[in-house]
């Protein structure tokens, strides 16, 4: 009996698969293990820090006292005026009523004054890109559960089709294990 090796196609397959099992791992480590040491995350929701902090960046920091804040740190800050929306900008100056507030990219001083008592986190570090997917609208991510519905129904099907016998790959010549004459 002669058995032949899987195509090659299949190893290929099989090594992509791993390679996107892996960036996919590496994204999550990137996203929650800061998270898991007490850091806070957000996503940099605006193009108002310019390069220094890009749109779509995942921003983490550390919830500090009002004192240990100075001018020209970069921070993470809930917007005054809309609870759910926080914001990375550089302190302008530390009031005792408050912090004034700019992105580097902005012409002037952001229309709010940030409270001492928001708690504002001191920016640790960034991921650039790692949050653009969570700034995509309703609309976006149906369009990507389509696409993604799409290609796992291509995939299965190619799966499905035998390439080089009934083994889908392994092929054999010879007399069936099942053949009466085998048995004799």
């Amino acid at each position: 009996m002669e058995i032949t090796a899987t195509p090659r196609r299949g190893r290929r397959r099989r090594l992509l698969a791993r390679i996107l099992l892996a960036v996919a791992v590496l994204a999550l480590v990137a996203l929650l293990a800061p998270v898991a040491l007490g850091l806070q995350a957000h996503t940099v929701p605006d193009d108002a820090m310019g390069d220094t902090v890009p749109r779509g960046a995942i921003v983490y920091g550390e919830v500090v006292s009002p004192e240990e804040l100075s001018s020209g740190d970069v921070v993470i800050v809930q917007v005054p005026d809309d609870a759910s929306t926080w914001v990375t900008r550089r302190i302008v100056a530390v009031r005792d009523d408050g912090l004034i507030t700019r992105g580097d990219a902005a012409a002037g001083v952001d229309p709010w004054l940030v409270p001492l008592d928001s708690e504002p986190a001191l920016v640790s570090f960034y991921v650039p890109w790692l949050g653009v997917p969570l700034l995509a609208g309703p609309l976006v991510w149906a369009v990507v559960a389509v696409m993604v519905a799409a290609a796992v129904t291509v995939l299965r099907r190619l799966r499905r089709t035998p390439r080089g016998g009934p083994g889908g790959g392994m092929t054999q010549s010879g007399p069936s294990p099942r053949d009466p004459a085998r048995l004799r």
